[in-house]
C-alpha cells in the first residue's frame, strides 16, 4: 500500500525551509508521496515549492492538490508543470481543479459553465503535457502553442471532482481524480461509479 502526506496545513506556519525539511521527515519516515494545495488568493506558489521540495528529496512523489484551473492559463501551467517534471526527476503528479467559487470572485473570476471550462482547459493542458503540441479554440480557452524542449515524461494529471459531470470529464480525460472531505462510503457509493 502506498501511503502520503497532505503537508497543506504546513501552509500557515511554514516557510521554505520549514517545507523542505517536513518532506524531508516525510520520505524518511516512509511515506510514498507528499502533496500541496495552493491557495488561490495568496501565499505560496506550490509548483515553485515543490522544485524547491525535489530538489532536496530523493525518491517520494510530489503532488498539488489543487492547482486551481480559473486564475491560469492552460499553457502557462504545462510549461511550468513540464519544467518541474524535469527538475524533479519525474515525480510530479499534477493534481488541477476549479476550485471554490468565493475564491474565483475575490479574483474577479466567474464563469457560468464551470463544466465547459474544466472540459476545454483539459483539452488546452492535457495535449501539451503529452506531446508539447496543442491547437485548440473553444468558447472559453484558446490555445495554440509547441514546447520548446521534447517531452520526454509527462507528469500525471488528475482533477478534483466531486459532482457527476466533473467526475466524468476527470474519468474521461485526465489519469483519475483526486478528492478532499470524502470518506469511504462516498467513494465507494458516488466517485467509483
Amino acid at each position: 500500500m502506498r501511503i502520503g502526506i497532505n503537508a497543506t496545513a504546513q501552509l500557515g506556519r511554514a516557510d521554505i525551509d520549514g517545507f523542505v525539511e517536513h518532506a524531508r521527515t516525510a520520505e524518511t519516515d516512509g511515506f510514498t508521496s507528499y502533496w500541496m494545495a495552493e491557495h488561490p488568493v495568496g501565499g505560496f506558489d506550490a509548483l515553485t515549492m515543490l522544485t524547491v521540495i525535489g530538489r532536496s528529496v530523493e525518491r517520494i512523489e510530489l503532488g498539488t492538490a489543487i492547482i486551481p484551473t480559473y486564475p491560469r492559463h492552460p499553457v502557462a501551467l504545462a510549461g511550468q508543470a513540464l519544467t518541474v517534471q524535469a527538475a524533479i526527476r519525474g515525480r510530479l503528479s499534477l493534481g488541477i481543479g476549479m476550485s471554490h467559487q468565493v475564491m474565483m470572485d475575490d479574483l474577479g473570476l466567474r464563469d457560468d459553465k464551470p463544466i465547459r471550462h474544466l472540459r476545454e482547459y483539459l483539452e488546452a493542458l492535457m495535449p501539451l503535457i503529452q506531446t508539447g503540441h496543442v491547437d485548440v479554440t473553444g468558447e472559453t480557452i484558446r490555445a495554440k502553442a509547441d514546447a520548446i524542449y521534447p517531452v520526454v515524461e509527462p507528469p500525471e494529471v488528475t482533477v478534483a471532482a466531486l459532482g457527476p459531470q466533473a467526475l466524468r470529464v476527470a474519468g474521461r480525460m485526465s489519469a483519475g481524480t483526486n478528492l478532499a472531505w470524502v470518506g469511504p462510503n462516498t467513494i465507494r457509493d458516488h466517485i467509483v461509479p
